[in-house]
């Protein structure tokens, strides 16, 4: 599932395209910087989108080591966070709000047809 994350307040020496691909494939694999972040013209915080699984955790912060051998900690926003349900397995509501909790027994079957749009974002057919 791909998601924009935002990292704030990051320090101007790990804004590189590499240091940032580093740094948010902690959270995915990357897929893009944005056109701001990559021309260094937003300080406040860097924009990539990177690609997760969609039952992954979203990590409030991250931790690595910089080339002095120091822990860093950094702050990691998500933007349109999706709930995925764990009991039908679609996206939209948690198990608890499901409709199949109402009376029923199974969830429906999934399908697993998929593909990717020119852009890269994986469409699920159900």
């Amino acid at each position: 599932m791909p998601i924009w994350i935002q990292l704030p307040k990051l320090k101007v020496e790990y804004k590189s395209e590499g240091s940032l691909k580093k740094i948010a494939g902690i959270i995915g694999n990357v897929i893009k910087l944005d056109k701001a972040t990559r021309q260094k013209t937003r300080l406040r915080f860097a924009r990539v989108l990177v690609e997760m699984k969609i039952n992954d955790d979203f990590l409030e912060e991250i931790h690595f080591t910089n080339v002095k051998d120091e822990l860093v900690t950094q702050q990691v926003v998500y933007k349109r966070k999706s709930i995925m349900c764990t009991k039908c397995n679609k996206m939209g509501h948690s198990e608890q709000k499901c409709k199949w909790n109402k009376g029923k027994d199974k969830a429906p079957k999934k399908d697993n047809r998929l593909w990717k749009d020119k852009d890269g974002f994986q469409l699920v057919v159900r």
